[in-house]
This record gives C-alpha cells, structure tokens and sequence, in this order.
C-alpha cells in the first residue's frame, strides 16, 4: 500500500526509525504515514491533519512514533505537533534526540469515521494578505498574539459553525472596483483547519447584479464551486433575494418581460450552480404540488427546481440539523404568476415543508436554521411585521418550546388556501439548541422570540433579558465592504486592513451563544 503525503509518495516498507510515523487501525485496516524530517516546516510545526488520508475504514486507535528531531529545519531543537481527531485539538512536542511516542484511544470521541481534512493549513496562509498575522505591536501581556491567531485562541468550547452572508461577489469588477476583497474563502479555510470547525453557512446574497443572466450565473458557479472546492457538503448555501439576478430590474428603463430575459437566471440552472453539489447529502423538498395548476412544460419544469431551493442537512456526527429556507425575491417571475406571492411573501410557500423539517428532528439535535430575509434587526420584529415573516418565526420557537398553534394563511392565492393550518410539536422529542441565522440587513443584530400566553410572537433584546426558552435569531454584517452604503448601525469596513471582511464563527453550549468575529466589528454573546 501506498500513502500520498503532501509532499511525496512513501513505500510502507522504509524504516519507521527514519520517519515520523502515523497509524490508524481498525482491526482490519490500516493506514501509515510517513513523514520526513527534511519534510517538517520550517517553522518547525506540523499539523498531522494535513497528511492524514481517511478512507471510510471508521479508525477506532490512532498511534504515533518515531522520529528524533534534530537538524535545520526545527525549531530551537524540537518539533511541535499539532493534530485534530474528530474535531479535538491536540498539542505535543518532540524534543531533539528523544523519541516520541502517544497512544489514543478514539472509539469515546467518535461513533462514525474520523473526519479528516486534506488541505493544508499552511496552503491557505499563503493566501491570506500578512496584515491577519501582524505582531502584536509593544505587547504588555502574555496573551499578546497575531490577530487571527488571537481570535481562534478565544473561541469558546462548545458547538461551532461559521456564518458569512451577503458576500455580493463580482470577480470581474463589472462596475470599475472591487465589492469584495475575496479572502473569506481562504480565512475560512485557515480558521477549519486550525480549528476542526466543519461546516460553513451561507446566508444569502452572493452576487448584486449583473449585465445579464449569463455572467450572473456565471459568478455564483464560481462562487460556490470555490467554496465547494474548498469545504465540501459542510458548505451549506441559502439563496438570497440578488441571487435570481433581478434586484431592482423593475426600476429599469425597460419593458419588464424584457428584462427578465435579460437579467434572471432560470430557476434550473441557479440550481444547478448552488445546490446541486448537495444531492445524495441534503433532503430537498421535492413536492408536486404546483403542478396540477401549470400546464406548459417548461414552467411546472422550472417550478419544481424553485422548490429545492429549501432543504434540510442532518449532521449525524455533531447532531445537528441544518435547515435552509428560501425567503424569495421581488422580481420572482413564474411564481409570482402560478402563486401569486413575492419577495418575503413566498415564506408561504414554505410553510408545510418547514413544519415536516422541524417535526422530524431526531432527538437531541439542535437546529440551525438559515434564511435570508424574515427578521427585522431594528425593531426586534419579523420583517414589516408580515405574516409571512411571522410564520417561520412562530414555528421554530414553538419547536423550541414544544407547543401547538393555529395558523390561518393570509388570501393570497397561494396553492393551500386560506384554510386554518395546525401545527402541533407536543409530541416531538426534545432537541437542544435552536438558532435563526439571517443576512440582507447587512448589520449586526440579535432577537430573542417567544411565544406568550396568549399565543403572540414576542421579539426582544436578548442583551437585556436572558434567551430563556427562547429562540434566538441573529443577522450579521455583510462581508462585502464596498456594499455598506449608509446603512445605520454597521461596522466600517476598510480595503486593505483586517475590517476588509466580516464574518462570525458561532458557537453554542449550555449557557449560551458566542459569535467570534472576524473582521469588521466586535465578538457577541447572549447568555441562555
């Protein structure tokens, strides 16, 4: 057998003693890797994660040994060794001429395979401009580090995911500059790998608009395969209300019907350049029930695409499900003609599918639910204070609180009617954590909802008052600095310097919620 490293292939007969060595078994099967000193960074550090190929075999011991450390390429004659199984971070050091040697025992730490990343952390530092890693300047303490190194330092244990949203991306700078500064993908990628944080949410809002479907379709293929490329199924994408291509296309000096053919990607192929990737993983909606009311081809075609735009994504390892809902856009074509809703009012649509989503949740999952557009971030509302905006709000803090309700659709035509709907969650088992992340605002904000005695959705502050048996929904500022505008309440952002993007990295555990920024703006927390 042989094993691919990095940096060369290595017949599995060489002498361990020459090498630092890497085993897994499962009784069965087995892999090594072999590691050469000349090979070790200069830096001295090695991430054993970068070598480490998993091949479905679900390890159950990992061991190390060999190598004595010595020679130009360590550091300060020792070798540090920094290795990720199932997401735990392990440290250790091999001193020069003494040999090393640690045992694990994995079985308590996983109950499927090991997930290993390829990609090597070091790769992606390359990418990143030098200002995320700049000294400390006159440091007056010992927690002095680099920036980024500073922010992974103080992640808080727990459950983690990390959210980017509203990324309005434009590789060819169709408008003479630059909207986006296109290093998230790498920071991202460095901040995984350092820190075994798997998956990445996006929230919406990938491109603003361009000249014509075509090219928009064009970018959000590049978009995505990077990101796709770069994480795998642990990328998990929502549309936003510029994703069709057809923000604002209303307002153009030309016929409407002209400018959808013009301007909106079909339904199929924004499908096929943003979710398809996700086949064999997700659970898309895939209903027909549109189709007794569409008679040409194309159109009950193109519908059922635009129904997979939302879709639910079962974690198995971390327990978690991932649910991403299309809140829709204005300018929305066919289905403002077969349904007769638009923008935030197509949520509608949604509304039997999120309540299987959420009545099928295995037992002790959390929940982390993507939309782009439902909240209102400055007055702790659903958005316009709409019932569609209200809907999905209601259901996930009903899951949250395991209760029942009665909803009555608003007359929009809209294929279920105005016919009372029960939602009734009493009987589903009990789950964790449940958080409500959005985009489009392009501001920091945060929302406790709760539901009161008298069945109301109540919005507050989750800065004065405790989450409780609350659901917390949360938005966060665009990534894009050139689309900042005069939006009150934002962070500045800054071409060139470290606010240039704006991301979070979220975590969860028992007493609360903690965004970790990078970029533009302050770490967050609400406290349950």
């Amino acid at each position: 057998m042989l094993i691919k490293t990095a940096a060369r292939t290595i017949p599995e007969s060489d002498n361990y003693n020459d090498y630092l060595n890497f085993y897994a078994n499962n009784g069965s099967n087995k892999a090594i890797i072999k590691i050469l000193p000349e090979n070790i960074p200069e830096d001295g550090i090695i991430d054993l994660l970068d070598y480490v190929s998993n091949d479905g075999n679900n390890y159950t011991r990992l061991e190390f040994y060999g190598l004595y450390a010595s020679g130009s390429a360590t550091t300060g004659g020792r070798v540090d060794i920094r290795y990720h199984i199932y997401g735990v971070l392990y440290e250790d050091q091999i001193k020069s001429g003494v040999k090393w040697s640690n045992k694990i025992n994995t079985t308590a730490l996983v109950e499927t395979q090991i997930d290993v990343m390829s990609r090597d952390a070091f790769l992606y530092k390359k990418q990143i401009p030098e200002y995320y890693f700049a000294l400390t300047e006159n440091p007056s303490n010992y927690d002095a580090d680099q920036y980024l190194e500073g922010k992974i330092a103080s992640i808080p244990k727990g459950k983690h995911f990390i959210f980017i949203t509203d990324t309005h991306w434009d590789p060819l700078a169709h408008d003479g500059r630059l909207t986006n500064a296109q290093n998230s993908t790498a920071l991202i990628g460095y901040i995984r790998k350092r820190t075994g944080i798997r998956k990445v949410v996006f929230g919406g809002d990938l491109i603003n608009r361009a000249e014509n479907k075509y090219i928009a379709n064009m970018w959000e293929k590049l978009y995505v395969n990077e990101m796709v490329s770069a994480f795998g199924t642990d990328f998990i994408y929502c549309h936003g209300n510029h994703d069709m291509n057809t923000g604002n296309i209303d307002q153009l000096s030309m016929d409407l019907e002209d400018a959808y053919e013009q301007y909106m990607i079909p339904y199929e192929e924004a499908y096929k350049s943003c979710f398809k990737y996700l086949e064999g993983t997700a659970v898309f909606d895939t209903e027909n029930y549109l189709i007794p009311t569409i008679s040409d081809a194309a159109d009950r075609r193109e519908m059922l695409f635009y129904n997979r735009y939302h879709f639910w994504y079962d974690d198995e390892i971390e327990k978690v499900r991932y649910i991403s809902v299309y809140s829709g856009t204005k300018n929305n074509g066919i289905v403002k003609t077969y349904t007769n809703t638009y923008a935030y009012g197509e949520l509608l649509l949604n509304v039997p599918w999120l309540y299987r989503a959420l009545s099928t949740v295995p037992e002790g999952y959390d929940i982390v639910c993507v939309a782009h557009q439902v909240i209102d971030p400055y007055n702790f509302a659903p958005y316009n204070n709409s019932n569609s905006c209200e809907i999905p709000i209601k259901l996930l803090t009903a899951r949250r609180k395991k209760s029942a309700f009665t909803y009555t659709p608003p007359d929009r035509g809209v294929y279920f009617g105005t016919n009372p709907m029960n939602f009734d969650f009493t009987n589903c088992p009990d789950v964790g954590a449940i958080i409500f992340a959005n985009g489009h605002w392009h501001v920091d904000q945060a929302i406790k909802f709760s539901i009161n005695e008298n069945g109301e959705l109540v919005g507050e502050d989750p800065s004065a008052t405790n989450i409780g048996n609350g659901m917390l929904a949360f938005s966060t500022q665009c990534d894009a600095y050139g689309q900042l505008g005069t939006i009150s309440g934002t962070w500045p952002m800054e071409k060139g310097t470290i606010t240039e993007q704006c991301f979070d990295i979220v975590t969860y555990n028992d007493t609360g919620v903690y965004f970790t920024r990078i970029g533009a703006g302050e770490d967050r927390s609400f406290l349950y």
